[in-house]
């Protein structure tokens, strides 16, 4: 399922997050994990998500939502 990935991305559940996970899904992305990050006072989940090289390249294209996650991944 996995081997063919290309490149990964890890999006914060914040108030895009998940905006942003569901969109990538529905373009044919795969969903690797959900990770709970941060000290137990201040958690956060993390989305890892991933594209085989076709749909990563065809993602680049549409350099808007790769500016977004790019923002909002960091």
């Amino acid at each position: 399922m996995y081997e063919n990935i290309y490149r990964i991305k890890e999006i914060r559940n914040d108030s895009k997050g998940e905006e942003i996970v569901n969109n990538l899904l529905e373009k044919g992305w795969t969903f690797i994990s959900a990770i709970q990050v941060g000290t137990p006072e201040a958690m956060d989940i993390v989305y890892v998500v991933g594209a085989t090289k076709d749909i990563y390249e065809s993602e680049k294209k549409d350099s808007n939502l790769e500016k977004l996650i790019d923002e909002l991944s960091s």
